[in-house]
Protein backbone atom coordinates (compact mmCIF):
# COMPACT_ATOMS: atom_id res chain seq x y z
CA UNK A 1 0.00 0.00 0.00
CA UNK A 2 2.91 2.03 1.06
CA UNK A 3 3.71 2.88 -2.79
CA UNK A 4 0.69 3.48 -3.64
CA UNK A 5 -0.06 6.55 -1.27
CA UNK A 6 -0.72 10.27 -2.79
CA UNK A 7 -0.84 13.19 -0.95
CA UNK A 8 -4.37 14.19 0.61
CA UNK A 9 -4.87 17.47 -0.80
CA UNK A 10 -8.53 17.86 1.00
CA UNK A 11 -7.59 18.19 4.58
CA UNK A 12 -9.09 21.18 6.96
CA UNK A 13 -8.31 21.98 10.51
CA UNK A 14 -11.18 20.97 12.99
CA UNK A 15 -11.72 24.52 13.30
CA UNK A 16 -12.41 25.14 9.59
CA UNK A 17 -15.32 26.94 8.91
CA UNK A 18 -17.79 26.51 6.70
CA UNK A 19 -16.62 29.14 4.15
CA UNK A 20 -13.52 27.70 4.42
CA UNK A 21 -14.73 23.73 4.03
CA UNK A 22 -17.01 25.05 0.76
CA UNK A 23 -14.26 26.76 -0.76
CA UNK A 24 -12.10 23.75 -0.51
CA UNK A 25 -15.27 21.52 -1.99
CA UNK A 26 -15.33 23.96 -4.74
CA UNK A 27 -11.30 23.57 -5.34
CA UNK A 28 -11.25 19.81 -5.80
CA UNK A 29 -15.02 18.59 -6.60
CA UNK A 30 -14.58 15.86 -4.13
CA UNK A 31 -17.69 14.36 -1.21
CA UNK A 32 -15.41 14.37 1.79
CA UNK A 33 -12.69 16.37 3.54
CA UNK A 34 -10.10 14.64 5.50
CA UNK A 35 -10.06 16.36 9.10
CA UNK A 36 -6.78 16.76 11.33
CA UNK A 37 -6.13 18.46 14.85
CA UNK A 38 -2.91 20.87 15.53
CA UNK A 39 -0.92 16.83 15.75
CA UNK A 40 -1.95 16.05 12.20
CA UNK A 41 -4.00 13.21 13.57
CA UNK A 42 -6.85 12.52 11.41
CA UNK A 43 -9.88 12.61 13.49
CA UNK A 44 -12.69 11.68 10.87
CA UNK A 45 -14.15 13.30 7.49
CA UNK A 46 -16.20 16.03 6.72
CA UNK A 47 -19.72 15.28 3.89
CA UNK A 48 -20.26 17.51 1.39
CA UNK A 49 -24.35 16.22 1.48
CA UNK A 50 -24.27 17.46 5.36
CA UNK A 51 -22.69 21.33 4.51
CA UNK A 52 -25.22 21.20 1.18
CA UNK A 53 -28.21 19.77 3.29
CA UNK A 54 -27.24 22.87 5.96
CA UNK A 55 -26.96 25.79 2.78
CA UNK A 56 -30.15 24.58 1.41
CA UNK A 57 -32.65 23.86 4.57
CA UNK A 58 -30.69 27.68 5.34
CA UNK A 59 -29.38 26.88 8.62
CA UNK A 60 -27.30 28.86 10.91
CA UNK A 61 -23.64 27.88 9.64
CA UNK A 62 -21.81 31.16 10.45
CA UNK A 63 -20.83 29.22 13.99
CA UNK A 64 -20.17 25.85 12.92
CA UNK A 65 -16.85 23.95 12.11
CA UNK A 66 -15.19 20.96 10.63
CA UNK A 67 -15.36 19.42 14.42
CA UNK A 68 -19.60 19.98 13.99
CA UNK A 69 -19.72 18.04 10.94
CA UNK A 70 -17.14 15.47 11.90
CA UNK A 71 -17.83 11.72 11.05
CA UNK A 72 -15.17 10.23 12.97
CA UNK A 73 -16.50 6.35 12.24
CA UNK A 74 -14.42 6.23 8.58
CA UNK A 75 -12.51 3.63 6.77
CA UNK A 76 -9.21 4.14 6.81
CA UNK A 77 -6.32 2.33 5.07
CA UNK A 78 -2.99 2.10 6.74
CA UNK A 79 0.60 1.42 4.71
CA UNK A 80 1.26 -1.96 5.91
CA UNK A 81 -2.34 -3.46 4.74
CA UNK A 82 -2.43 -6.00 2.34
CA UNK A 83 -3.76 -5.53 -1.15
CA UNK A 84 -6.34 -8.17 -0.41
CA UNK A 85 -7.71 -6.41 3.09
CA UNK A 86 -7.19 -3.06 1.49
CA UNK A 87 -9.65 -4.73 -1.67
CA UNK A 88 -12.29 -5.34 1.04
CA UNK A 89 -12.48 -1.60 2.27
CA UNK A 90 -12.57 0.06 -1.54
CA UNK A 91 -15.41 -2.67 -2.16
CA UNK A 92 -17.61 -1.40 1.05
CA UNK A 93 -16.67 2.32 -0.16
CA UNK A 94 -18.22 4.59 -2.72
CA UNK A 95 -16.23 7.45 -2.95
CA UNK A 96 -13.03 7.63 -5.28
CA UNK A 97 -10.66 7.63 -2.70
CA UNK A 98 -9.73 6.52 1.33
CA UNK A 99 -7.06 8.26 3.75
CA UNK A 100 -3.95 6.53 4.87
CA UNK A 101 -2.71 6.63 8.45
CA UNK A 102 0.33 6.01 9.63
CA UNK A 103 -1.38 3.56 12.18
CA UNK A 104 -4.71 3.24 14.36
CA UNK A 105 -3.16 4.05 17.76
CA UNK A 106 -1.44 6.92 16.08
CA UNK A 107 -4.03 8.16 13.22
CA UNK A 108 -1.50 10.76 11.70
CA UNK A 109 -2.63 11.33 8.38
CA UNK A 110 -0.17 10.54 5.79
CA UNK A 111 -2.17 10.75 2.54
CA UNK A 112 -4.85 8.82 0.14
CA UNK A 113 -5.02 5.89 -1.85
CA UNK A 114 -7.40 6.60 -5.02
CA UNK A 115 -9.64 3.57 -5.97
CA UNK A 116 -8.31 3.40 -9.74
CA UNK A 117 -4.70 3.50 -8.61
CA UNK A 118 -5.49 0.44 -6.27
CA UNK A 119 -7.03 -1.49 -8.65
CA UNK A 120 -4.22 -1.04 -11.42
CA UNK A 121 -2.19 -2.14 -9.06
CA UNK A 122 -4.22 -4.82 -7.55
CA UNK A 123 -4.80 -6.41 -11.23
CA UNK A 124 -1.03 -6.13 -12.02
CA UNK A 125 0.05 -8.07 -8.56
CA UNK A 126 -2.82 -10.28 -8.83
CA UNK A 127 -2.84 -12.08 -12.28
CA UNK A 128 -5.28 -15.16 -11.14
CA UNK A 129 -7.80 -12.44 -10.20
CA UNK A 130 -8.29 -11.67 -14.05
Amino acid sequence: MRELVKPADTVVPLDADVKTMTRVFLEYLVKYLYVVDSDGQFRGMVALKDITSDLLEEHDTEVKTAEDYLQAHFDVLTPDMSLGEALQHFLAFQGECLPVIDCPTRPVLLGVVYKTSFLDAYFRLNPASR
